[in-house]
């Protein structure tokens, strides 16, 4: 209804400072007003989004190499749908990895091992980099990219379109071979 909109419209200019507008019924120049409020509407939601990302238990992955609230490269980059469905599966943190799968069952922690070693949790860095089953694939795409302990994190954040790629491809393969092994065990 209108008085739901317009009582919504009252808050959030309130909100912002800029409630005078409501009351006067008038912004004096209309450009730099609406600049002003796309401004203070812009800072507010990355602001929501970065305490909301950070408070999450469940994007701790996501949050541990994404910070600024801008399009990710990779979109460029990564071409092939699938690969790049792939690769945003991998990112967000919800590919069918038993640590995802299993994240809220804390009644029995052997869910979240890996089905394949049985001895180590099936997390996204366990699946880039350790898990034998997908060596091959690590070998061909990212192995170069694996030379330390950040190395995990700069290959998830995608900064240049080679590595990008390859990151993409691994994840799209390792995740087909990891299907078919599901349903041969």
């Amino acid at each position: 209804s209108q008085c739901c909109w317009a009582s919504r419209l009252r808050d959030l200019l309130c909100k912002f400072g800029s409630g005078f507008v409501w009351f006067q019924k008038s912004v004096g120049n209309d450009k730099a007003f609406l600049a002003l409020l796309k401004e203070r509407l812009c800072d507010d939601f990355k602001q929501e989004w970065t305490t909301a990302l950070n408070s999450s238990e469940r994007f701790s992955l996501y949050a541990s190499f994404k910070s600024n609230l801008l399009t990710e490269n990779y979109f460029d980059f990564v071409k092939i749908k699938c690969f790049r469905d792939a690769l945003i599966k991998l990112r967000m943190g919800v590919l069918p990895l038993n640590a995802n799968r299993f994240r809220y069952a804390h009644e029995n922690a052997l869910k979240i091992l890996c089905n394949f070693c049985k001895n180590e949790i099936e997390d996204e860095i366990h699946f880039i980099c350790f898990c034998p089953l997908y060596k091959e694939f690590r070998l061909k795409y990212i192995q170069s990219y694996l030379q330390n302990d950040h190395s995990f994190t700069l290959l998830m954040q995608c900064q240049e379109k080679i590595p990008c790629q390859n990151l993409a491809a691994f994840a799209f393969h390792a995740c087909k071979k990891r299907d078919i092994y599901m349903l041969l065990k």
